[in-house]
């Protein structure tokens, strides 16, 4: 048996309206934002995304030393820049045979 229960029509379409009203109020939100809080956000966004790979980083390499965790994020990272200097970018046109 599936782990996912099924969702009704009528739950999942109360879903969607749900999920379009939280994008809408986030938007019209960032909209009041002046230019000084986009840019703070934005630095808070990166710390917490930061945070968060250090915090998988020190599950993975199962350590409490902090600067381990730094070290892993670091190679995390650059496995990152050497897959996005290999792989096309989205916007390319794929071939199809």
């Amino acid at each position: 048996m599936s782990g996912t229960p099924a969702i009704s029509k009528p739950a999942a379409a109360d879903l969607v309206r749900l999920q379009h009203e939280l994008l809408r109020a986030r938007i019209d939100r960032a909209r009041r934002l002046t230019e000084d809080q986009r840019l703070a956000e934005a630095f808070d966004l990166t710390n917490g995304t930061l945070r968060r790979m250090h915090d998988g980083a020190m599950a993975k390499v199962a350590s409490g030393d902090p600067l381990l965790g730094w070290e892993e994020v670091r190679r995390g990272l650059f496995r990152l820049r050497r897959a996005q200097s290999v792989v096309p970018p989205a916007t390319s046109q794929s071939v199809s045979r």
